[in-house]
């Protein structure tokens, strides 16, 4: 069973003891799509504030990224997201070499 912790209209973060983990809920969506599970309260207050502010956050991970998508409603801000995931997909990653290595 879940408690409430905190209420951010329209959103409700949720600790799950169960799980050990918080959820965000949007209550303008149905739960079954408009909730995401993050480890921090810290995280879940975040998440709040960038979907209420349409802030697209820089240096996060996927995950965040399509908690991000899952709980927003407005279609703008879920594109600009959407941008997003995709220049997470098409980079390779950063990997780096010594300029002076022999090959």
């Amino acid at each position: 069973m879940s408690r409430v912790v905190q209420e951010k209209h329209p959103f409700i973060i949720m600790y799950s003891k169960k799980e050990d983990k918080f959820i965000v809920y949007n209550q303008n969506k149905e739960f079954e799509h408009g909730h995401t599970h993050v480890r921090t309260f810290k995280q879940a207050q975040y998440l709040c504030d960038c979907v209420k502010k349409h802030k697209v956050p820089n240096k996060v991970n996927k995950y965040f990224i399509i908690s991000l998508i899952r709980i927003s409603t407005d279609r703008k801000y879920i594109e600009k997201l959407n941008l997003k995931l995709k220049a997470f997909n098409g980079s390779k990653g950063y990997r780096n070499t010594p300029q002076n290595s022999r090959k």
